[in-house]
């Protein structure tokens, strides 16, 4: 009643539908293999720039929390250098990692002068002076005072001093044994060079000039 198809024809149909099978599985397959692939690679994406992130976070608030500074100690300490401290040290702290002062550290430096409690400030320059360097500090402070004290005293003498060339009748008779008569002549001989003029020119008398001699300048 119904005709069979050959078996040539049959078979050639099983041989397609068998190929069709095979390829729609691997396209299956393969769909299924690179979607697991995208799935784990953007997960794991994710979780390395949030771990990227948070070390990156913990790092910046570790070296916010626990800076660093440095400091230059030099001069009368054992180990003079440039020191790493963390913020908020204090000198005692850094002259303690030098070993402490010399024995030739200038006492009256280290008790009156330096605060051992002081905060330090990175790039702070400390130095602690010896009792040689001090003492020659001293002897310089001494020097100039000296100086200026001469100095003062000069200035203070030619100040009192009258100018024989530019002084008036009135100053020049307020020096003792000079009258209307002696001032009027020594105007009359001006201008004068050199103070002993007065006395050759006979201007004034040697006893005289003698006496008054440290009043007076030119």
């Amino acid at each position: 009643m119904f005709e069979e198809k050959p078996p040539a024809l049959s078979k050639k149909l099983f041989n397609w539908q068998l190929v069709v099978f095979t390829v729609l599985s691997l396209i299956g397959l393969v769909s299924v293999i690179a979607g697991f692939y995208f799935l784990t690679t953007f997960s794991n994406s994710s979780c390395f720039i949030e771990e990227t992130a948070s070390e990156a976070s913990n790092s910046a608030s570790l070296s916010f929390s626990s800076g660093l500074i440095y400091v230059d100690l030099a001069g009368a300490v054992k180990k003079p250098g440039v020191y790493q401290l963390a913020v908020g040290s204090r000198l005692a702290t850094v002259i303690d990692m030098a070993g402490g002062f010399t024995t030739n550290a200038d006492p009256t430096h280290v008790s009156q002068e330096l605060n051992l409690a002081q905060r330090l400030n990175d790039g702070d320059k400390i130095y602690i002076f010896s009792q040689e360097e001090r003492a020659h500090q001293q002897d310089a402070v001494e020097f100039c005072q000296v100086l200026n004290n001469t100095s003062t005293q000069a200035n203070g003498q030619n100040e009192s001093q009258i100018s024989i060339n530019t002084a008036s009748i009135k100053d020049l008779q307020s020096l003792e044994g000079i009258g209307e008569k002696r001032a009027e002549e020594i105007l009359a001989g001006r201008p004068y060079q050199n103070l002993n003029e007065l006395v050759e020119r006979k201007v004034l008398a040697v006893s005289l000039f003698n006496k008054i001699q440290n009043q007076l300048k030119l």
